[in-house]
């Protein structure tokens, strides 16, 4: 199992000690591949054996507990802390992390565990909204609306606005009561709203999401959570779910712990699809540079559990430097807790700096202490020669490829794959 906590100087500290019977570690303290397991859409089965298993296997798994988790089921009190525990028993190491998110809300014209946030926001006024008072919305897809966190927006009772008031809040709900909790994981960081117009300045007018003093008031609103979260909780890692190269602006640079780069490969609007595998190895290299430390860059893939092409030429990419691979069932919703045979590999710590640059013909190559890293990000087949006697990993799910058996001479690589081969001796 890998230990990433070696690399935290802020997170607290764990003894290794004897895991659990009939649990198999995935490799050895602080070495790759390093897997998050991002598993915020199945919160109903957190509590059971069977799943806490799966979900302590990773480096970091991300949760998404939900407001009164614990009443729902007749879930005893305290449960939520307990199945935390329950998942660092298996593994000490691990970091956990609960998701939480700023830029969105549900109005309360429906029940939902979030309806204190509704009532808040109704009360204070606090929604974005349209030229005719109308409440925006980035997305349909969610059923939630925007939220005006921004300075333009009124100070409640207490001095606060939405940033503030949901930074003490996620904290009353969640991370007081679970203190295991490693991480305060924030979704849709973005650079600037996904709305085209809205009334942000609550004026007569409304604003482009382009004009300059929006775009810095959105993002203020972004690190006002962030300076509440530290003031409350200051031992807590904040990794954020950053969209595109947003980890770049002046007001998020050097400001968190890690970033999620969701689905970088796998889907319509992937940065792989759009702007191709250079463009996506830029962003993933450019975004260690922008982050405080540990520098927990989650290369996030989507794709069907069974396209372990796909799989690997996520993994190998991401093995192209040093950050944490996670990968989601395709329109699974984060869901399931995917596991393949690369992940328990024990490749040592890398032996090269991350690669910037092709190795020869097209092809990436990183060397580690127990393995060597292969990516071909070309539409064509290539061949390289196998000079250190390198073997296939011995693996169930892809008997052709994880075979234990020597490659051979020569070490052939299809368009778009990848592979990580083990020293013999």
């Amino acid at each position: 199992m890998n230990n990433i906590k070696l690399q935290v100087t802020l997170a607290i500290s764990y003894i290794l000690g004897v895991f659990l019977s009939g649990f198999v570690c995935a490799n050895t303290i602080d070495n790759y591949p390093k897997i998050c397991n991002l598993n915020i859409g199945a919160p109903v089965y957190y509590d059971q054996p069977s799943v806490i298993q799966q979900l302590a296997k990773a480096d970091i798994t991300l949760l998404g507990f939900y407001r009164n988790w614990e009443s729902d089921r007749k879930r005893l009190p305290g449960s939520m802390r307990s199945t935390v525990q329950k998942i660092k028993a298996f593994n000490p190491d691990i970091l956990i992390g609960q998701y939480t998110i700023l830029n969105e809300a549900p109005d309360g014209s429906q029940a939902s565990p979030d309806s204190d946030k509704a009532e808040k926001i109704n009360e204070m006024d606090w929604w974005v909204e349209g030229l005719f008072g109308q409440k925006m919305q980035w997305t349909k897809k969610y059923g939630k609306y925007d939220v005006n966190f921004t300075m333009f927006s009124s100070l409640d009772a207490d001095g606060r606005r939405y940033p503030e008031w949901l930074a003490a809040r996620d904290y009353d709900v969640y991370f007081s009561k679970v203190p295991e909790f490693d991480i305060w994981f924030l979704d849709n960081v973005f650079g600037q709203s996904k709305i085209a117009l809205a009334n942000w300045s609550n004026s007569t007018d409304i604003q482009l999401q382009t004009a300059g003093s929006v775009q810095t008031a959105y993002r203020a609103g972004h690190l006002a959570e962030w300076q509440a979260i530290r003031s409350i909780n200051p031992n807590i890692l904040l990794i954020g779910n950053v969209d595109g190269v947003a980890y770049e602006t002046q007001e998020y640079s050097n400001q968190l712990n890690g970033a999620v780069l969701e689905a970088m490969m796998g889907l319509k609007w992937s940065t792989e699809t759009l702007k191709g595998w250079p463009a996506m190895m830029q962003r993933y290299h450019n975004a260690f540079a922008h982050l405080l430390a540990p520098k927990l860059v989650v290369f996030n893939v989507h794709g069907k559990l069974n396209d372990y092409q796909l799989m690997r030429f996520g993994l190998t990419s991401t093995l192209m430097n040093d950050g944490l691979f996670s990968y989601s069932e395709l329109n699974g919703n984060y869901r399931a807790v995917p596991w393949f045979d690369e992940f328990d590999i024990d490749l040592g710590q890398p032996l090269e700096s991350p690669q910037l640059s092709p190795w020869q013909s097209g092809i990436y190559r990183r060397a580690f202490e127990k393995g060597v890293v292969f990516v071909n990000p070309t539409n064509k087949a290539v061949s390289v020669p196998n000079k250190l006697n390198l073997v296939r990993l011995k693996g169930k799910q892809v008997p052709a490829t994880n075979n234990g058996k020597s490659v051979g001479a020569s070490i052939n690589l299809p368009a778009r794959d990848g592979l990580i081969l083990l020293k013999s001796n």
